[in-house]
């Protein structure tokens, strides 16, 4: 999609997805643990196969226990980060190297610094891997501190 884009518009582009296969590479990624605001249904039957295609293995795909019910945008951009913060290890399976946050109008970014010192582990989110990927492709070589490893490490 991503090259279709780029050819129809004459201007280099990026997708999200695209950027977090990058960003899980950069990373060292192996072993991901993902999760989201999402049914279970769209984590485990749609992003989950992508990913492992893309050479991930896939432990877990979960998603917030009160979005099993609901797929309301609007309630995923209201919650709280604390809400993400919470949530997200009470899922992390131990043998993950990465926990990956999708969800773009979740405040996934907001949280990757505390999880990433509450968890030990590398956390992506979708938002930081689009802005990493963004900053990377226009030459930006400084690091940005307070969300995460992925931003703090730009070359």
């Amino acid at each position: 999609m991503s090259e279709e884009m780029q050819q129809a518009s004459v201007v280099e582009s990026i997708t999200a997805v695209w950027a977090c296969i990058e960003a899980f590479k950069f990373m060292g990624s192996k072993r991901l643990s993902i999760a989201g605001p999402y049914r279970h249904f769209h984590l485990r039957q749609r992003l989950k196969p992508l990913l492992e295609e893309a050479g991930f293995e896939v432990l877990n795909a979960d998603g917030e226990p009160w979005m099993q019910d609901s797929m309301n945008p609007l309630e995923i951009e209201e919650e709280t980060v604390q809400t993400i913060i919470d949530f997200v290890p009470t899922v992390v399976k131990d043998e993950a190297d990465t926990v990956f946050l999708p969800g773009t109008a979740w405040r996934g970014l907001d949280a990757v610094e505390p999880l990433e010192q509450q968890l030990g582990k590398t956390v992506i989110s979708v938002n930081q891997a689009t802005i990493w990927l963004a900053l990377r492709r226009i030459g930006w070589t400084e690091p940005i501190q307070g969300f995460g490893s992925l931003l703090r490490k730009l070359v």
